[in-house]
């Protein structure tokens, strides 16, 4: 196996783990456990219009239960590019999936702590009320999910192109 294939695997293998690892949580807060770790990742400002957020059945049908079915489903992407039964699919669909995925993370990744926090630093110099992002939130989006985004995407696009190079290699 030459050195670029067996890194793509690796990249394949470590993108679908960071997907897995990154739905455990959303099952678990679905589950209604470990709702500090919950009020901690959504940034709002604690009260009660957190607690109806996290209490309403939408958000936990769209916001938890759905994002960890993406977070697998995006796994199964990135193990389709390495795996053996992933060679049953039509070859574009893994690698436009791992791909995907890659420019989403990305753009979460560098939108929340650059753009948003631009604007939500713009509001308060102007004497906007806070409230809609808490301050320390965006500390901690900068130093810890910015960069757990960024890993991801760095992950599946390296495993999507790496899964391309392969699939044109082995046409030629």
């Amino acid at each position: 196996m030459s050195r670029s294939l067996q890194r793509s695997r690796d990249s394949a293998y470590a993108a679908a783990l960071w997907g897995i690892v990154f739905a455990a949580p959303h099952f678990l807060w679905a589950l209604g456990y470990l709702r500090p770790a919950l009020r901690f990742s959504l940034g709002t400002p604690p009260g009660p219009q957190e607690e109806a957020l996290i209490d309403d059945v939408r958000f936990r049908a769209a916001g938890l239960w759905g994002v960890a079915a993406l977070c697998l489903a995006a796994s199964g992407a990135a193990l389709a590019t390495v795996r053996p039964w992933g060679r049953r699919l039509p070859r574009w669909l893994p690698v436009t999936g791992a791909a995907g995925v890659s420019a989403i993370l990305g753009a979460r990744g560098l939108v929340l702590p650059g753009i948003v926090g631009s604007l939500h630093h713009h509001l308060m110099a102007n004497g906007s009320p806070s409230g809609a992002i808490d301050p320390d939130w965006m500390r901690w989006n900068l130093i810890l999910w910015s960069p757990w985004f960024l890993t991801g995407a760095v992950l599946f696009g390296h495993c999507a192109l790496g899964s391309h190079r392969a699939g044109a290699e082995g046409a030629r």
